[in-house]
């Protein structure tokens, strides 16, 4: 019976990682408006009613293929020595993450591309962190304790916002991404530099007209 429910369980996690992927993938072809349960149900193998079985809507789904790349981030960011800065970190289990799943970051860029498309994406997964968010909690092993959780949560936006930005100006290729991430991540060491307080604009002077 043991094996049977284990089984079982493991055919669980496959549909629903399948339903994940495909929801994904087929808002990313069509747009998210026009991505239904049937479709997504249809391109991972399985019926309508499975689909709801497992998820109330598409953006669940998106999500929780979210989720799953989420959890591979932690489990290389924990990975990481202790007393390694958390910039550092953060910066490599980045890198560590995409180089043994390279697919993670077509699918991340994907997800910023939708959420900023369709906000009712992104008002789920914010309403979805206030419950706690993994990420958050992986930065917070990593800081010392007692650290309030208003600069846990910086942090951690600020480095999702960081990788987001590096993977969607990044090219295809992982020495593209590499390079992105370590400028991205040097900027936050150094607190962006030395920024003017201004940026002087050169105002172009109306041609003269000459009267005759």
């Amino acid at each position: 019976m043991e094996g049977l429910r284990g089984l079982r369980d493991r055919k669980k996690a496959a549909t629903r990682c399948a339903l994940g992927a495909a929801a994904l993938r087929i808002a990313r072809e069509v747009g998210l408006d026009r991505a239904t349960a049937e479709t997504i149900a249809g391109a991972a193998n399985v019926s309508t009613r499975t689909f709801h079985n497992y998820f109330g809507r598409k953006e669940d789904a998106i999500l929780f293929h979210l989720g799953r790349i989420e959890e591979r981030w932690t489990t290389a960011l924990r990975e990481r020595p202790a007393d390694e800065n958390v910039w550092d970190a953060i910066e490599r289990a980045t890198s560590t993450m995409l180089e043994r799943f390279p697919e993670d970051a077509d699918d991340l860029r994907a997800i910023v591309s939708l959420s900023s498309t369709y906000p009712q994406l992104t008002a789920l997964r914010l309403s979805k962190d206030r419950e706690g968010h993994p990420v958050q909690q992986a930065i917070a092993e990593r800081l010392p304790t007692g650290t309030d959780a208003m600069t846990v949560t910086l942090i951690a936006h600020v480095a999702v916002v960081t990788i987001n930005s590096a993977l969607t100006t990044a090219g295809d290729d992982a020495v593209s991404r590499r390079r992105y991430l370590t400028e991205g991540f040097a900027l936050l060491r150094n607190g962006f530099g030395t920024l003017p307080a201004t940026v002087e604009r050169s105002v172009e002077q109306p041609a003269t007209e000459t009267l005759h």
